[in-house]
């Protein structure tokens, strides 16, 4: 079976180029590599033609859109809270993707970008190993883990009904914060240039 690694861009087409570079990269090393994104809801606009085009100018790289995922019904003022509402009701889908090649490939790890936390409940259950990848600075890096890590205790408990999982107003902070102590001590900090390429 092929070794293959597979980049998990989230939802819309924002972490696309970058994640394309990463697979180059990987490419070289004589790794097959699977890009995976989310299609978003109608009212977002599709996927599927940027896709494509991605597909048509790398063949070599593989392409799979995962079905678009109904807005939840207590949607949330916060697009970011709606987002990750929606990937992780897209875990399911991305379950049962990753099943589906493990039969055909040896999935040996995933690269999430980093709003898509909600995915290691998913390689978590199937043993992948998982990182993250930014396209940030190192410093921007840095501060953003500072963030997740040092805001949620300073942000008032009862700020409004609204949020991520009934988090209030910083629920979707909240839940970064969950998530990313859940790895706490397993993170690979590697800082390279431009794109992830040397």
């Amino acid at each position: 079976m092929k070794d293959t690694v597979v980049l998990y861009a989230g939802m819309g087409v924002g972490q696309l180029v970058p994640m394309v570079a990463l697979a180059k990269l990987f490419l070289r090393h004589n790794l097959a590599v699977t890009i995976v994104a989310v299609d978003p809801p109608m009212t977002w606009g599709s996927s599927s033609k940027v896709i494509s085009s991605f597909a048509s100018a790398n063949p070599s790289i593989s392409f799979h859109l995962l079905p678009t995922i109904p807005i939840p019904a207590e949607i949330s003022h916060c697009p970011f809270d709606t987002m990750f509402d929606i990937l992780r009701g897209g875990n399911s889908n991305l379950l049962d993707f990753l099943v589906s090649i493990s039969k055909t490939t040896s999935i040996r790890a995933v690269v999430i970008a980093l709003f898509c936390t909600a995915t290691l409940d998913v390689t978590k259950k199937l043993g992948i190993p998982t990182y993250f990848f930014m396209t940030t600075s190192a410093s921007d890096v840095a501060a953003s883990l500072q963030a997740v890590f040092s805001i949620p205790y300073r942000l008032p408990e009862n700020s409004g009904n609204t949020g991520y999982r009934n988090g209030g107003r910083y629920g979707g902070i909240r839940y970064l914060e969950r998530k990313y102590r859940e790895i706490s001590g397993k993170y690979r900090v590697s800082v390279t240039g431009r794109y992830g390429c040397r």
